[in-house]
């Protein structure tokens, strides 16, 4: 009997991908049998059904779990001492001082958490495009090489309104060429965004200062909710990433 694994990512579309591709892997390349438990929360994005209902090996189920507390789910972070290890989305070679610093230094020795394993990049294999996807690659194809500053904040990097304005004006002001994933702000919590995904209004100048579209027409693009992250920064026009690390 094949052995049976069962995963449940964290909320937001930037943690899914990589364990939906980590769960690939092991059926692949081990021949071992997943079930992917998604939690969802509020209306899934388009992203996320897209993400889904792409094709997957025969042994990899997904199973849509229904909303839940959010903080209940995170009291489950108190169990870490109980597990046998932890898996990265990480390598060495680009976090060296942070992964040694995890193994090695004193302070971290002292936690009661088991030992960390970098596994990473997890990322995209293959990107199945939208129409969207397709216009933005499409801007960025009649832009100058090394020109583009790609903008965006990860599923749950959530910008209050001030922030959201003053990220707007400082791209104006710049005249710097850019692709930006604009979000709906919130100045409720730091990671509302998570929780309320696919409940956008898909209306970009909604949520930014009067004017600004107008005004950056021709050098920017205002991409909503999600955009073709790995077609976008291996394009030759993308010289740069605006991004949270998360």
């Amino acid at each position: 009997m094949k052995p049976h694994v069962a995963i449940v990512p964290s909320f937001g579309l930037g943690h899914l991908i990589p364990l939906f591709e980590f769960a690939k892997n092991l059926v692949v390349r081990h021949g071992i049998r997943v079930s992917l438990l998604v939690v969802t929360t509020n209306e899934p994005s388009a992203a996320e059904d897209q993400l889904l209902s792409s094709p997957i090996p025969p042994d990899l189920h997904i199973v849509k779990l229904p909303p839940v507390d959010v903080g209940k789910a995170n009291h489950h972070m108190s169990r870490l001492p109980l597990a046998s290890g932890i898996f990265l989305n990480s390598w060495e070679d680009v976090e060296p001082v942070s992964i040694n610093a995890l193994k090695e230094n004193p302070f971290f020795k002292q936690i009661p958490a088991p030992p960390v394993y970098p596994i990473g990049p997890l990322i995209k294999q293959e990107e199945t495009l939208s129409r969207t996807d397709v216009e933005c690659l499409e801007w960025l194809d009649n832009q100058p090489s090394d020109s583009v500053i790609f903008v965006t904040f990860g599923s749950g990097g959530t910008l209050s309104v001030e922030q959201q304005t003053e990220l707007a004006w400082g791209l104006e002001l710049s005249q710097q060429r850019f692709i930006w994933v604009l979000r709906k702000p919130t100045d409720a919590a730091c990671a509302g965004t998570f929780f309320n995904t696919g409940s956008e209004v898909n209306e970009s100048k909604a949520y930014l200062p009067e004017g600004f579209l107008n005004k950056t027409q021709g050098v920017g693009l205002v991409v909503p909710s999600w955009a073709p992250q790995v077609s976008i920064l291996g394009h030759p026009s993308t010289s740069g990433f605006l991004s949270h690390f998360g």
